[in-house]
């Protein structure tokens, strides 16, 4: 008997979205004093301030790109977690 793979794609459930909130909660927990001192530097000066419009244009990024990454495989690995 043969098995052909099949690639999954990820579409994410609502427990995954749960789990994402939650860890992004926890990170923001973690890295706050990083997070307020950077939010500092681009609230009070003039040459970091663009700073402030990085989140956006990395989230208009995706967003263009949705389409290409909804029919991209998921392949995870917990490899990741060393970066972490």
């Amino acid at each position: 008997m043969s098995f052909i793979a099949v690639p999954v794609y990820w579409k994410p459930s609502t427990q995954a979205w749960l789990e994402i909130a939650i860890l992004s909660l926890l990170i923001a927990i973690i890295f706050h004093d990083g997070i307020q001192y950077v939010f500092g530097k681009w609230l009070g000066m003039e040459e970091y301030s663009h700073g402030l419009l990085i989140p956006f244009i990395v989230a208009f990024l995706i967003w263009r790109l949705k389409q290409d990454l909804a029919k991209t495989p998921w392949r995870g690995s917990w490899r990741g977690l060393l970066v972490i």
